[in-house]
């Protein structure tokens, strides 16, 4: 079954350039937003073209003009100049930050619609990491295009800009998570190391994000991609003593609900200890789900460490 949510093809209201500038005299720090887009989509000096895009790098020009000019401004930072196209993306990751939702979905509906591109600028998709993890399917999607185009830099450039997206938004790194494990069985090489190291690079540090949906995964990789069960078993923490009572019940109470032993395995394998103060009557519960796995012969040696540490 398709798993995947698909984007429906958005409808870009036309935008019209700019007027062309009054006063070309004024200091560049005094020029309006239209001013300064106007001024570095037409100057030919290249430094001349610079400096306005840094002058436009400011929060005054966070507005909601410079969001109605994002397409047209996007559409001319592709394949120029990397120092002209890192300046100009400076002022979209400030609207990528800024908390009026319309100016953030400005960019963000740039990335969809011009984020495919094989020359596609590097100061988008920069940008587009600066915010929160609201970017991150789309990050993935590009990765993804740039990877069955061959273009491994371009998927690499969306990649990194996927992790500073997550690194950004830790509030949000359960439902990403998620996110990640669900996509991991439908994307490419690249991709998917790219997860893989990330997941595992979480789970280290500590908090167990997705570890159960991870475990529920194997009952599907099983059959649709056997090669894969292996790799993910590697990323899975070893188990380490749990504090919280109500994390360690969630864990066992997810044994039952898995179907493979390739699963049960690894959710063995990886399974938290029982916190030291974990009363009698929740630690019996724990020793009646695991003691029935040992009728599996593949299982007993696990099911006797579990067991060992209840």
């Amino acid at each position: 079954m398709e798993r995947r949510l698909r984007c429906i093809e958005p409808v870009v209201r036309p935008v019209t350039p700019p007027a062309k500038i009054g006063d070309e005299a004024l200091e560049l720090a005094k020029w309006s937003t239209e001013a300064l887009v106007h001024g570095i989509l037409n100057e030919r000096d290249l430094k001349r073209r610079v400096a306005m895009a840094k002058a436009l790098d400011a929060w005054p020009h966070v507005s909601d003009r410079m969001a109605e000019l994002v397409p047209v401004y996007v559409e001319a930072m592709h394949g120029t100049d990397p120092d002209l196209d890192k300046a100009m993306g400076k002022v979209l990751g400030k609207l990528v930050c800024c908390d009026a939702m319309d100016r953030r979905h400005a960019v963000i509906q740039a990335g969809w619609d011009q984020g495919f591109r094989r020359d596609v600028s590097r100061g988008l998709l920069e940008a587009l990491g600066l915010g929160d993890a609201g970017t991150l399917k789309l990050l993935l999607e590009i990765a993804e295009a740039a990877g069955r185009d061959g273009d491994e830099d371009r998927s690499k450039a969306a990649l990194l800009a996927a992790q500073n997206a997550l690194g950004r938004d830790y509030d949000r790194r359960e439902v990403c998570m998620a996110i990640l494990l669900h996509r991991l069985a439908y994307v490419s090489e690249t991709v998917e190391a790219w997860i893989l190291r990330f997941i595992r690079n979480h789970w280290d540090q500590g908090p167990r994000h997705g570890l159960i949906e991870a475990w529920h995964l194997f009952d599907d990789l099983i059959h649709e991609r056997p090669t894969l069960v292996p790799r993910l078993r590697e990323t899975l923490p070893r188990p380490r003593h749990l504090r919280d009572h109500g994390q360690f019940l969630l864990e066992v109470s997810a044994l039952p609900l898995l179907r493979s032993e390739a699963a049960l395995e690894a959710a063995l394998g990886s399974l938290g200890i029982s916190p030291t103060d974990l009363p009698l009557a929740e630690l019996q519960l724990a020793m009646d789900v695991v003691s029935p796995l040992a009728a599996s012969s593949a299982l007993q040696k696990v099911v006797g460490g579990v067991l060992e540490r209840l």
